[in-house]
């Protein structure tokens, strides 16, 4: 269900998408002959400020989301088939540190002729201690036929975590902020994400739950090309984590969709933003009139009922899109304002007070993955990791040398983004080719 959630959730941007693909002219025309051959080459260090030898480099054309979806596209610093409209090149860099691609200037331009970004990403090596290697990236435009982006300097700024005051993330400065410090399911999705100019982040435990990945820190800057800006993306290696919180008082809860009347949508009372799984938005059924399926209104929130009654310290939403209004009751009925979510990992605090019924508003889009309703914090932070969940950890992650799949977090966005370009792109090829007819 929640599969079939993700891709009626992801249609509205899908065909924003779409949009910007079917219109010609609205990006920066290509410089380069189309049957040129474009050579990209560029050099890969490793933290200690030395080429990096013998390390994987991923090349993706087609880039064709905008700078958010961008940052996203980023976070695992890897251009899937899933994440590029175009081809996906792999290479390897040499002794020198340095790796080279060759292609057509067509595989760098629109249908229209517009440049589209170019995507490429290189790993380092985990150590022992880590589940996942340094990564970093640089996207740009290819404006002339020779192109050699600035270096891919893989940083390792000593991440650690450890358990005191909640969960506490530590590492060197390495790069300016703002950074980025992310903590990844197994599946390698972003489970809680936390922005600061410091190097030092605590993070409250409940927030992790019961799921155990991997943490890192990133950072990015921007730089330009003839021709081009290029945004850098650099990325820490991953340290393993287990969240000790366990579920929540709310987790498996029973929840109602309600639109802007309070009429409620018919259906089961199992509750999709209470079921665990924080990374993946749910489907929300519109909300009917009785005996007519015809005359329906968009939910416009959701009311989870707690019962028996939490004590309620901490409200968690995660996949707020907008402002996601909180509503807090202690009877079930009667709701009064406790704050709101503003963004993809929104807080509410709240004062203990024993409550029935929590009402979180969908806010303006179709995100809302996970709603958490918390008590007091519990005792343990973090809990420890066998020498086998490590190992399982690191499979997914990629610990090979030349391992080619580097870690993509958001797989079902990159394939929702691929899937709708490629609708454009053949209807707009269609137009294309029917206008003589006309």
């Amino acid at each position: 269900m929640r599969g079939a959630a993700r891709s009626i959730r992801f249609g509205g941007a899908a065909l924003g998408v779409v949009a910007l693909v079917t219109l010609g002219g609205c990006g920066d025309q290509s410089r380069v002959d189309p049957n040129a051959a474009v050579v990209v080459t560029g050099l890969v260090t490793d933290p200690g400020g030395a080429p990096a030898a013998d390390r994987p480099v991923r090349l993706g054309t087609g880039v064709t989301v905008g700078d958010g979806a961008f940052a996203v596209l980023t976070a695992g610093l890897s251009c899937t088939t899933g994440a590029c409209t175009g081809n996906v090149r792999d290479a390897s860099t040499d002794a020198t540190g340095r790796y080279t691609f060759t292609l057509k200037g067509a595989d760098t331009q629109s249908t229209f002729g517009e440049a589209e970004s170019v995507l490429v990403s290189a790993s380092g090596s985990p150590t022992a201690d880590q589940v996942s290697g340094p990564m970093a990236s640089a996207r740009f435009q290819v404006q002339t036929e020779q192109v050699e982006p600035p270096r891919l300097e893989l940083v390792d700024p000593a991440l650690s975590i450890e358990a005191t005051n909640g969960v506490t993330a530590r590492w060197a400065s390495p790069r300016p902020g703002p950074f980025e410090l992310t903590f990844e399911d197994g599946e390698q999705v972003p489970v809680w994400l936390s922005r600061t100019a410091e190097s030092t982040v605590s993070v409250d435990p409940r927030l992790l739950e019961d799921t155990a990945g991997r943490v890192v820190v990133g950072g990015g800057s921007e730089d330009a090309i003839e021709g081009s800006k290029v945004e850098m993306r650099w990325r820490s290696p991953g340290v393993p984590y287990a969240g000790g919180a366990g579920a929540p008082p709310s987790r498996g809860r029973p929840c109602r969709y309600v639109d802007a009347a309070d009429s409620v949508a018919d259906g089961p009372r199992a509750c999709g933003v209470t079921d665990g799984d924080l990374t993946s938005a749910v489907a929300v059924p519109p909300v009917c009139a009785a005996a007519n399926d015809t005359q329906c209104e968009a939910a416009t929130a959701v009311v989870i009922d707690l019962d028996p009654s939490v004590p309620a310290e901490l409200v968690v939403v995660r996949g707020c899109e907008g402002a996601c209004a909180v509503e807090v009751s202690a009877d079930g009925t009667t709701f009064r304002s406790a704050g709101a979510a503003s963004d993809a990992y929104g807080v509410v605090p709240l004062d203990g007070q024993a409550l029935r019924a929590v009402r979180v508003g969908l806010g303006t889009g179709f995100g809302l993955r996970e709603v958490s309703v918390w008590g007091p914090a519990p005792p343990s932070a973090l809990r420890p990791l066998t020498k086998g969940q490590q190992a399982d950890l690191a499979a997914p992650y990629g610990g090979s040398r030349h391992k080619r799949t580097l870690p993509w977090p958001l797989v079902g966005v990159a394939v929702a983004v691929a899937a709708s370009v490629m609708i454009g792109v053949g209807i707009a090829i269609g137009r294309r080719r029917a206008a003589p007819a006309r």
